[in-house]
């Protein structure tokens, strides 16, 4: 009979570690998917090998296993590895996955199966550009001007360029429906550039003043540069259609307006004065607004940083409560317990995927389809918006607004929800 006892309680203890590996397990997991495998470069050239790679920190590699699913169209894996790497005395695995594109083009990589001991885990890989060798790439023109204009109200814009080794020179022709100018050339030229860059860098500044209303098209404006083939090229800007029309009834009206009231203050001084002591409205300071919003919003992600310590604290007592009313042979005490250990188990991790969230405050901008500046527009972002960091890649994040639509932004377009910033931005302020 004391045998048949042992053997029963044997079993209910290791029924007990088995539960108890598969929670602290489940706590692990949130963090493990949360990796992402990363370009070696932030960006690579289509038939050269471009390399990813992947730290599991904590992990030997005799536990790690991986696999590579699947590949895009065009993209061949050609090997990978895993070794064993130490960083800030804490051992764990790298791995290395090297692919070859054929085309240029955004890439996202289906998730790697990996496998951690008994669990397994799909980790994501962060997007690369691939861009076709530097040789038979042609330079870009582009510019920031507004396609709604005001007749004979001038209107300054900056002309931009991209993929090239060298700019020579920048030419324009004139039409007889505006003025066109060029103001000044914002590097001396020749401009040299050199080695391959993906940044855009911004070239000549002009302005342009209608001279009629209608619809027109802006002359065209023509960069001559050095290609990274060493050839000279004259590239035009793309096509801009512009609509022009002259300064709104509204604006007469309040001439007119100005006009009577300069001639009712004179008359009668007294109700005008009581008039101008009405409090007058002052156009909303946009720093304020992104301040108080990035406040609220760091305010909320230390409730919930808080919401998980503490819940990983009831977390483990009552697991630990568990096992004492377990081996005291307490039923009911134990299902309450378990009860609770199960519910704190849901809530740590829930706490925990909303903590690690990447989240942003935006600036006023524009959202891209794709990370490139001359891309369509998606939608527009107010500044103070709230935003979630999906991706990053080179200077440009992938993000979901509040609504679920997704688009590119610049970095510099948004601030982080973080403490550190906070105190950047106050600071600034200050």
């Amino acid at each position: 009979m004391e045998k048949h006892t042992n053997k029963k309680r044997t079993k209910q203890y290791f029924g007990l570690l088995i539960f108890f590996a598969i929670s602290i397990n489940s706590i692990f997991a949130v963090s493990w998917s949360s990796l992402r495998i990363k370009p070696e470069k932030e960006y690579c050239f289509s038939g050269e090998t471009c390399q990813f790679t992947l730290e599991i920190p904590g992990v030997l590699p005799s536990r790690v296993d991986t696999t590579v699913q699947s590949t895009p169209e065009g993209v061949t894996i050609e090997s990978s590895s895993k070794e064993e790497y130490v960083k800030d005395g804490v051992r764990g695995t790298l791995i290395k996955l090297n692919f070859r594109f054929s085309k240029a083009g955004t890439y996202k990589i289906p998730s790697l199966a990996t496998r951690i001991d008994w669990w397994s885990y799909s980790i994501k890989f962060l997007p690369i550009t691939v861009y076709d060798n530097p040789i038979l790439m042609q330079p870009v023109l582009s510019s920031d001007l507004q396609k709604n204009l005001e007749v004979g109200k001038p209107t300054t814009f900056t002309i931009y360029g991209k993929f090239f080794n060298e700019l020579t020179n920048i030419n324009f022709e004139l039409d007889t429906k505006m003025i066109l100018t060029k103001n000044k050339d914002i590097n001396p030229l020749p401009y040299h550039i050199g080695t391959f860059s993906t940044e855009t860098y911004p070239l000549a500044e002009f302005t342009i003043i209608p001279l009629e209303e209608g619809n027109f098209k802006l002359p065209p404006i023509y960069g001559v540069f050095r290609n990274y083939a060493g050839n000279t090229v004259s590239i035009p800007l793309g096509e801009i259609s512009l609509k022009s029309k002259r300064e709104s009834a509204t604006t007469s009206e309040n001439s007119e307006d100005s006009q009577f009231q300069s001639v009712f203050s004179t008359n009668f001084p007294e109700a005008y004065e009581e008039i101008s002591e009405n409090p007058v409205l002052t156009p909303i300071d946009e720093s304020q607004v992104l301040l108080e919003n990035l406040k609220n919003q760091v305010k909320q992600k230390n409730i919930f940083i808080i919401a998980t310590i503490i819940s990983s604290i009831l977390l483990l007592l009552s697991f630990v409560l568990f096992i004492i009313f377990a081996i005291l042979k307490k039923k009911s005490a134990m299902i309450t317990f378990l009860c609770l250990f199960a519910i704190f188990l849901v809530s740590t991790i829930y706490f925990s995927v909303v903590t690690n969230k990447k989240e942003a405050i935006s600036l006023a901008c524009s959202v891209k389809t794709v990370p490139e500046e001359n891309s369509n527009t998606v939608m527009q972002l107010s500044t103070g918006d709230k935003i979630r960091i999906l991706e990053s890649i080179s200077h440009w994040y992938s993000i979901e607004s509040e609504d679920n639509r997704k688009g590119w932004i610049l970095q510099n377009q948004c601030i982080l929800i973080n403490q550190g910033e906070l105190e950047k931005l106050e600071k600034a302020g200050n």
